[in-house]
């Protein structure tokens, strides 16, 4: 029985002392990038992650040492970079990046939203949308808020101008403790 045990773990460490083969090892985003069309010079766009933090200062200046192009964001946990495939992947095993995937153009796959609000025939005649502005209507939004009070241009109230079946007017209150 011991010598079973025994047996099982030598096996058990054995496995997992044995690397991985290397195409195991390829991050996703640079699987995808392997594959992606390079622009006229020869470069290509994509976006660098960081794990979920902001990268530092020092991972950007890491990638700019690999010869990448390097576009930081403010508040996002990624970096846009253009520059060769090799030095990417470099970005990468070298730990400046903790992955790098194409910077590919975005897909909506809103086909039932879309027949529900017949966008479909709206598209069909042309219209696009440019030029229109948008309004959020957020039944709980709080424009006093740090994080909203910069950024709401309007904050009113629309009640509901019905009483007991009568339809009249909405009333619209401004709320006066917003921006």
């Amino acid at each position: 029985m011991f010598r079973r045990i025994a047996f099982t773990a030598v096996l058990l460490i054995g496995c997992l002392s044995t690397s991985i083969p290397a195409f195991a090892q390829t991050p996703k985003g640079l699987a995808r990038l392997a594959v992606v069309p390079a622009n006229s010079d020869g470069s290509v766009d994509a976006v660098a992650t960081s794990g979920g933090a902001l990268p530092s200062s020092s991972q950007l200046d890491s990638l700019r040492a690999l010869g990448l192009l390097v576009q930081r964001f403010q508040n996002l946990p990624l970096a846009l970079v253009r520059g060769s495939r090799s030095a990417m992947v470099q970005a990468v095993s070298s730990g400046a990046a903790a992955d790098v995937y194409p910077n590919e153009r975005l897909r909506w796959y809103s086909v039932a939203s879309d027949a529900a609000i017949r966008a479909n025939q709206v598209h069909a005649l042309g219209i696009t949308g440019a030029g229109v502005g948008v309004a959020v209507v957020d039944s709980g939004i709080d424009a006093t808020h740090p994080d909203l009070m910069s950024r709401v241009t309007h904050n009113v109230k629309i009640v509901d101008g019905s009483t007991a079946g009568v339809v009249t007017q909405p009333i619209i209150v401004p709320v006066d403790q917003g921006p």
